[in-house]
């Protein structure tokens, strides 16, 4: 699942997703991106960027459980760890998924 979702550039989620992100799906993708961009040190932040632009993002991200909130944090926090990105960018990010970091 990996390799297919990486062959896949952020910019087309958009249209890949058109008039809504899933929550299990948008789960599922929050996940991947744990266990595998961020020990490959792919680029998370764009993935994160493009699939908060996705309509109705902000529908399926009201609908994630504690748990599913908690692994948003650790790609968050490994995003961080990183340090390709600026505080402030991390931060406004943060905001759009509803955690602190």
């Amino acid at each position: 699942m990996y390799l297919y979702f990486k062959q896949i550039p952020p910019s087309m989620y958009a249209k890949l997703f058109q008039q809504s992100l899933e929550s299990d799906i948008l789960n599922g993708i929050i996940t991947l991106l744990r266990d595998f961009y961020l020990p490959n040190k792919d680029n998370v932040y764009s993935v994160l960027c493009s699939l908060s632009e996705v309509k109705r993002f902000n529908m399926a991200v009201m609908f994630m459980s504690a748990k599913d909130k908690q692994v948003v944090l650790e790609v968050f926090k490994g995003l961080k760890s990183l340090g390709e990105q600026s505080t402030e960018e991390i931060e406004a990010l943060c905001k759009k998924y509803e955690v602190d970091v």
